[in-house]
């Protein structure tokens, strides 16, 4: 980088002494004589003198990051007829790991989880630095994580992350005159507040942020 601003400076002060040339080219007009450069220093001045040499680079610190192409790559692939997820390398296919189905946040670095079970749910927050002990919240009722359309692919994450939205998957839900719907905090710290509504409703979108008050 010195060297290349070491050249640029030279290209610099070689044009200016170029503009302040005598004639142009072409031009037949008898040059002029120049004023003494005591009485009207400019530029053709400075280019006569020869710019700094550059110093080398500083290589009393090897540069210890990897390049781009030795940095692995991971795949988080569903394998139809799995229930969860699957991590492998990009380059071998070689499976890494094994993640619940879920709703992932905070590019991967958690995933949240709902499991229905003897008329409740429990809600876990896997976080990948300790993945072996997730949080979880236990709540009354069968709820599942929405979709949109045929789309498989779960969502009800709000934008901000804070907040996730469940449906009502109890088995009498299609049929009912009423619609529920299920708001956690993602760090399943609170309790969940339900939402019932007259009519039949679906999920279809959660807003950047929600207050749970």
């Amino acid at each position: 980088m010195r060297r290349m601003s070491a050249a640029i400076a030279t290209l610099v002060l070689l044009a200016s002494a170029c503009s302040s040339g005598i004639g142009k080219a072409g031009d037949n007009t008898p040059a002029q004589s120049l004023p003494p450069a005591a009485s009207h220093p400019g530029p053709a001045t400075a280019a006569t003198s020869p710019a700094a040499p550059a110093s080398p680079p500083d290589v009393s610190q090897p540069d210890q990051t990897l390049p781009p192409a030795l940095l692995p790559t991971f795949l988080i692939v569903a394998e139809t007829g799995s229930d969860g997820l699957q991590v492998i390398t990009a380059n071998t296919g070689e499976q890494v790991m094994s993640l619940p189905a879920g709703v992932p946040a905070a590019g991967w670095k958690r995933i949240l989880t709902a499991t229905p079970s003897n008329g409740r749910t429990v809600l876990a927050e896997f976080k990948f630095e300790n993945i072996d002990s997730p949080a979880s919240l236990s709540i009354d009722g069968t709820w599942r994580f929405p979709t949109i359309g045929d789309d498989p692919a779960l969502v009800g994450l709000s934008g901000d992350a804070s907040t996730q939205v469940l449906v009502d998957a109890s088995a009498g839900a299609a049929t009912s005159a009423t619609s529920s719907f299920a708001l956690v905090l993602a760090s399943l710290q609170v309790k969940a507040k339900i939402i019932t509504l007259d009519g039949h409703f679906d999920y279809d979108a959660i807003s950047l942020s929600v207050s749970m008050r």
